[in-house]
């Protein structure tokens, strides 16, 4: 296989679109905590990339088999056989070693929130309970949240309640976006015998652990804003979008098909693209209210 082949397969193997929602995220929490300096977020893009673009690979890697069953991943580079098992691990080596590498130089907080992303994803979440028990992205959602945080780590140099908020936001956000896809595609998750909660639990019950996450969802928010002294433009914001979000879960409940699951589906990436790009809008014109007010 030549190189620009290989590289191309790593490329897709990264879920260039999946990544580039997590780290939305990152970039969101970093600017969200006053993050000013170029260096760092530019910085702060290659490890987000790098992390999650690694961690992705490998845990392609470790479900090649999963995905040859399923008719949606059949195509993915490994079980179409266009990467070889060594190549695809030693691009996911490569991509975490850099991860780990720019991260540090950062800060090491930074460092433990990429570490604590792959022992979550890889070693919980792929390993040890997506295929034995339906509430895998529990622990699974750990890992999705780590984005966040190593982007408020890098602007203020510190695990601090405004980081662990944002990322129990995401955790949260996480049964919207991971729960309605596995409804949508529960009978190819069935056939590959992964137990994801919509495969084994009613749409109802699954609908309902789902409002019971936004309505968590829409308090962290509002606790961030409060404590935070900021936030309250993302917060209106967000809390519109899950309104929309319970309504269409209401009639998800009601009458439970593949179309609403997939309107569903498609409606939750801009829930948290809402909330990471508005928080840092809201910090600045906190900011400049300040000196605004100080000058009068």
């Amino acid at each position: 296989m030549n190189i620009r082949a290989t590289i191309k397969a790593v490329v897709e193997m990264t879920k260039p679109l999946q990544t580039f929602l997590l780290m939305i995220t990152m970039v969101g929490g970093y600017l969200a905590a006053g993050g000013t300096d170029l260096v760092t977020l530019l910085l702060l893009l290659i490890v987000g990339y790098t992390s999650i673009g690694g961690t992705t690979v490998l845990n392609m890697y470790l479900e090649r088999d999963i995905d040859a069953v399923m008719n949606r991943t059949k195509k993915r580079p490994l079980p179409s056989r266009r990467i070889g098992e060594s190549a695809a691990v030693l691009s996911a080596l490569i991509l975490l070693s850099a991860s780990i590498a720019f991260a540090e130089l950062i800060n090491s907080y930074v460092v433990l929130t990429v570490l604590a992303g792959l022992y979550f994803d890889v070693l919980i979440y792929t390993n040890l309970v997506k295929r034995r028990t339906p509430y895998n992205i529990v622990l699974g959602g750990i890992a999705g949240a780590m984005p966040a945080l190593g982007g408020w780590a890098a602007a203020v140099g510190a695990i601090t309640l405004g980081g662990l908020l944002l990322s129990l936001a995401v955790m949260l956000w996480i049964p919207l976006h991971i729960w309605i896809l596995a409804y949508y595609l529960k009978d190819e998750y069935a056939k590959a015998q992964i137990p994801m909660f919509p495969v084994v639990a009613s749409p109802f019950r699954t609908a309902t652990y789902i409002k019971a996450a936004l309505y968590i969802l829409v308090l962290n928010i509002a606790v961030f804003t409060v404590t935070q002294g900021y936030g309250i433009i993302a917060f209106i914001a967000t809390s519109i979008l899950v309104y929309k979000a319970l309504k269409l879960l209401n009639l998800f409940k009601a009458k439970p098909s593949k179309s609403t699951a997939f309107k569903l589906y498609k409606f939750a990436s801009p829930i948290m693209g809402t909330l990471f790009i508005l928080l840092p809008i809201d910090y600045w014109l906190r900011i400049y209210e300040s000196i605004i007010f100080h000058l009068i």
